[in-house]
């Protein structure tokens, strides 16, 4: 499963800590949509994903279900 995520904060970088690295959920965070360029790039290094700020293109990226993660 395809998984995408709106948000860059705590919640979001816990999810991509369980889920990608720690393997707690069959599936994957490929794709992350937020407003923070600088936190979004340094996620999307780290963990391989692809991180958008247009909502368009992010909804539009190949994900099965999106979790909402920001404020």
């Amino acid at each position: 499963m395809k998984i995408g995520v709106i948000g860059t904060g705590n919640i979001a970088q816990y999810l991509l800590e369980s889920i990608n690295a720690g393997g707690k959920l069959e599936g994957e965070i490929t794709s992350l949509f937020g407003r923070n360029q600088e936190v979004g790039s340094r996620l999307d290094t780290k963990y391989g994903i692809k991180f958008y700020t247009d909502f368009q293109e992010f909804i539009n990226s190949p994900v099965d279900i999106v979790i909402e993660a920001a404020t």
